[in-house]
């Protein structure tokens, strides 16, 4: 359990600064009358159902929607800052931009940081584009968001692959033809123990005449380090430290019932290290200069960068009661990953830390992925609604991996062996090279109908074909690999997802309704392992290809409303079976496969609830319970009753808000609280514990006349996070940490 000791004094300062400012804000926010509230519902609207818009608590399946002000009042800035606000929600993660979503428990293995082909379980939208890649999700900044919309459970029929446990949406504001708007907002803080945090960002929203307007966002922000590298020869203070610079540029055109929208995103992200923490252990020789926490031991620096731009059109056209949606997007991105390979190398090889210093593992990704999706929906009044639509993917990956290893070649000629370009390297000091090619291509066809069969009661069916095919042409070369070898093989694969669900609607705030929903993910070609006679895995079998992964989804659901929208309250219970689910195996030679594997149960149920206690004064509560268990075991890798792997069994988050007006202007108090269980980092016996952790964040604000000020706390009581264990490249293990202690003020200015 983390100490506070020498590391934690200045912890201490900044809860003292933090309160300071509390106390001098919240004075007079109690000091005055509260404010006339709005009584109406107060509902955020949302899209997920591909139907138009409805209030969420009238969409009939589980969906958690977090507006865009609640974005801003918690000051928000990326994944880790809304994942907590979801109960049931989290993410692996190493860092910045390299997440591994989890949601409702579907998890079955740790992403490492060398799968190019990795699906996820979890889809990721940002409005009509799929931005999916597991372990490496893009963290995208959250400045000028409509909302987050977090849908629960499998989402197979309408969004596709990669959507088993749910999808996440993330809505930006559109550009808006009918006026002026700008914002400028600018924010510092401080970490404990760590360097200063602070950005830029900006949007300005132009009419161009009757029909036209453009809306502009920009951003510049610098996230501070918290942990300290004290390798010999390579000491570094608070070493992971990061920028982003990003923006989005939209134009649109808006005229009865016809709109066109063009946008342009990019985010460019450097980070310098990962925020990884070694615990001292039994090898003194390499972490003996480690003398307290949130230290590491990198030679090489573990930099990471992640370069997004995205394009895409937007047609939305309604006519005659019907209403058609086509997006088209291209997506190009270029990250460029790094790890600390010393300790493998002068562990699995015939060398020492004395021939070689350090040894760095670097892999580029290039990806390029084309997606249409074309849809028509019904937009009349009446008892029979629908949607139809298909969907065309194409997604194209180039993966390139090598070492920089400075003195190996010399060191293997001391000991006889013949150097790099003798097993096939195109560069010197190699222990490995990689290159793979991955193509994706999918086509689908998807349709979902309600019907209401008598007054209240609806039926719902949902339907989507798919067909895909995967091509791998992966060659690899170094003495880890033996010499030269490449694999040249393809997997294709079709099906169906199905969904059926009746809803009872009791009244016009409170619905019960019984579901059954399927989803998926596709399959891969695995990379070449060496397993020839005096290679590093000689001996060792693995699949070649893995098939697609399913699950079914049995769930029953309440959501209700009453005291004239003052209090509702949210229910699911669900049961999923999830088959042939695919797996990372980790070898002891150093190299990894996937593989499908067995069956995973999960049951759990979800509560959500919201009450406006008094004028300007609300309270929300959300729980998750999830039993995840395996079913059907793989002999070597799991056993019958082993819990899956990154999914705590409890999680809990609630808040209590109060904003009033004072001042000749409106003040906020907000407090968030996060509880998320203990888990475990693999199904084997051997796995370790990440343990549970309670988050506690506080903001205040005051906003008059165009001005903004918010003076926030996040985790006030410095829990130790941990949101990923690392054990798999011999060396002792490392705990990837969420932030600290941290405290900071943000000035926004409207125009």
């Amino acid at each position: 359990m983390h100490q506070f000791n020498s590391k934690s004094r200045g912890n201490h300062r900044i809860l003292a600064l933090a309160s300071v400012c509390f106390l001098a804000l919240a004075v007079p926010v109690h000091a005055q009358e509260a404010a006339e509230a709005d009584e109406a519902n107060g509902e955020i609207i949302v899209t997920a159902t591909k139907r138009g818009a409805m209030s969420q608590q009238d969409v009939p399946f589980a969906i958690q929607a977090i507006g865009g002000e609640q974005l801003e009042r918690t000051n928000a800035q990326g994944l880790e800052d809304y994942v907590k606000l979801v109960p049931g929600l989290s993410a692996v993660s190493s860092g910045t931009g390299q997440s591994q979503i989890v949601l409702r428990g579907i998890n079955s293995t740790r992403i490492t940081h060398a799968q190019p082909q990795a699906q996820g379980t979890t889809a990721l939208y940002i409005d009509e584009v799929p931005i999916s890649s597991t372990g490496f999700n893009p963290d995208l900044n959250l400045f000028d968001l409509a909302r987050v919309e977090v849908l629960r459970g499998p989402q197979g029929t309408l969004f596709g692959a990669s959507s088993m446990s749910g999808a996440i949406r993330l809505i930006t504001n559109e550009p808006d033809t009918r006026g002026f708007e700008g914002k400028a907002n600018i924010f510092g803080a401080l970490t404990a123990d760590g360097s200063p945090s602070y950005g830029v960002k900006g949007l300005v929203n132009i009419p161009l005449g009757e029909f036209f307007a453009v809306r502009a966002v920009g951003y510049a922000t610098h996230s501070g380090g918290v942990i300290d590298n004290v390798a010999p020869g390579n000491v570094q203070k608070d070493y992971d430290d990061g920028d982003t610079l990003g923006g989005r540029v939209s134009l649109a055109f808006k005229k009865d019932d016809l709109k066109l929208i063009a946008t342009v995103m990019h985010n460019d992200l450097k980070t310098d290290g990962r925020p990884d923490e070694y615990v001292k252990s039994t090898r003194p020789t390499l972490l003996a200069p480690m003398t307290d926490d949130r230290q590491t031991v990198k030679f090489y620096d573990d930099y990471y960068n992640d370069r997004i731009t995205i394009y895409n059109f937007l047609v939305d056209y309604s006519f005659g009661g019907v209403n058609l949606t086509s997006s088209t997007s291209y997506f190009d991105r270029l990250y460029k990953n790094t790890l600390d390979d010393t300790f493998r190398i002068v562990t699995l090889l015939p060398v020492s830390q004395a021939d070689v210093p350090y040894v760095g593992f670097i892999n580029n990704t290039k990806t390029k992925t084309f997606v249409n999706e074309t849809r028509l929906s019904s937009t009349g009044e009446g008892p029979f609604s629908w949607v139809v639509g298909g969907y065309y993917q194409k997604d194209k990956k180039s993966f390139i991996s090598f070492t920089d290893a400075p003195g190996f070649d010399a060191a293997l000629a001391k000991r006889g062996i013949p150097n790099s370009f003798a097993f096939g390297t195109t560069r010197a000091d190699q222990v490995f090279e990689g290159n793979k090619d991955v193509s994706l291509e999918q086509l689908a066809a998807f349709g979902e109908a309600t019907y209401e069969i008598v007054d209240g009661l609806e039926a719902t069916a949902g339907l989507r074909w798919f067909d895909y095919k995967v091509d791998v042409d992966l060659k690899a070369a170094g003495i880890s690999n033996r010499g030269r070898s490449s694999v040249v093989d393809s997997l294709k694969e079709d099906g169906f997802n199905k969904k059926a669900q009746l809803t009872y609607r009791m009244s016009k705030d409170n619905l019960v309704y019984v579901q059954y929903s399927e989803g998926f993910r596709v399959g891969g070609v695995n990379d070449f392992i060496p397993t020839a006679p005096g290679a590093l895995c000689a001996g060792q079998t693995y699949d070649r290809v893995y098939g697609s992964d399913s699950l079914e989804n049995y769930e029953l659901g309440v959501k209700t409303s009453s005291m004239n929208g003052k209090l509702t309250f949210n229910a699911a219970a669900y049961r999923i079976k999830w088959r042939d689910m695919q797996s990372t195996r980790f070898l002891q030679c150093g190299f990894s496969y996937t593989t499908n594997s067995g069956e995973i149960r999960n049951q759990g149920v979800e509560v959500e609830l919201g009450y406006r206690l008094a004028p300007g004064l609300s309270f929300q509560f959300g729980g998750s319970y999830i039993d995840s268990k395996v079913t059907e075991a793989t002999p070597g890798f799991n056993t019958v009753g082993d819990r899956a792997p990154y999914v705590p069994k409890i999680s809990l988050a609630g808040s209590l808000e109060y904003s009033t007006d004072m001042f000749g202007g409106e003040g906020f108090m907000r407090g968030d609280v996060s509880h998320v269980g203990s888990s475990l980092s693999e199904f084997s016996r051997t796995s370790l514990k990440l343990p549970s952790y309670t988050v506690v964040d506080l903001a205040v604000g005051f906003k008059q006349d165009a001005w903004e000020l918010s003076i926030y706390a996040k985790n006030i009581f410095d829990e130790r996070v941990v949101t990923n264990i690392d054990p798999d490249r011999n060396q002792p293990p490392q705990f990837s940490l969420g932030r600290p202690a941290t405290v900071g003020v943000s000035l926004t200015r409207n125009f």
